[in-house]
């Protein structure tokens, strides 16, 4: 992961001329590896790190990492956010964004969590056929308002409707690689299904858990918004992506309160 951040900075760098949309951005979907990664670095590296963050060509997500929140005690869930409030007064950048891949389900005690150290967003990318229950079936594609127990705070969260795998070997794979069909064909179902938004969340993760940046996809962008009106690609941060979203459609988005029950902290002791 630190050699993965080190190789998204020049790939952000010589695409910061692109046109909008087109330019690389690199999400660290989890801290723990930037922490691990600023810690040895040299005092250049560091500094082209911040100076990166604060351009928005590294993204800083808020949790520590994909954790099995249903596990925490609340002291805990509050802990995973301390590097996030470190890291936004060290890089001078505010984190308003987390995001949990892979795992499926997550305690309510997550929304004060979140709420109170500022994160206003949460991405849910969870296993697309693993051990889920009917988690993407009933809230994929489907954005909502979680309201915490107290009903004091809420967090805007969105799952992408196709987890956070799409683009692994043996489903899409990577972007170069994607017919335009297959694009096309998600939005149908969506628009068949009532999708009431102008706007889609995608997962761009290549190569299996732990892909590294992709030198293709800010091309593959370019090229392809160069061809089709509609729809038009962006590469965004996961704040750039909510803070559009909840531009658009603040007053429409529905509230859901409750605990959004956990699966896989069965395995955790194993």
């Amino acid at each position: 992961q630190g050699k993965y951040l080190a190789e998204a900075i020049p790939i952000a760098r010589r695409t910061a001329g692109d046109p909008p949309g087109a330019q690389f951005k690199w999400n660290s979907e989890v801290l723990w590896a930037v922490d691990g990664y600023l810690k040895q670095a040299t005092p250049e590296k560091r500094s082209q790190f911040i100076d990166a963050v604060k351009k928005g060509w590294v993204h800083l997500d808020g949790l520590y990492g994909n954790e099995l929140t249903g596990l925490c005690r609340p002291e805990e869930l509050f802990r995973l956010l301390g590097c996030a409030r470190r890291l936004s007064k060290e890089c001078g950048v505010k984190i308003d964004a987390a995001m949990i891949s892979d795992v499926p389900g997550y305690t309510w005690g997550i929304v004060p969590a979140l709420a109170h150290s500022g994160i206003k967003y949460f991405s849910m990318g969870p296993n697309h056929i693993h051990r889920i229950g009917h988690t993407l079936e009933a809230w994929g594609d489907k954005p909502f308002y979680w309201v915490s127990p107290s009903g004091q705070e809420k967090v805007l969260c969105w799952m992408a409707g196709k987890g956070y795998s799409w683009f692994h070997p043996g489903l899409l794979d990577r972007i170069k690689n994607v017919r335009p069909e297959q694009f096309f064909e998600y939005l149908e179902k969506l628009e068949a299904s009532g999708y009431p938004y102008d706007m889609l969340q995608l997962r761009y993760s290549i190569g299996g858990d732990n892909g590294p940046p992709d030198p293709d996809l800010p091309e593959f962008v370019k090229s392809w918004n160069a061809k089709y009106v509609h729809p038009k690609l962006a590469i965004a941060t996961t704040s750039e992506m909510f803070h559009e979203f909840e531009r658009r459609y603040k007053d429409k988005v529905p509230e859901a309160r409750g605990d959004f029950t956990p699966y896989w902290e069965d395995g955790a002791a194993s």
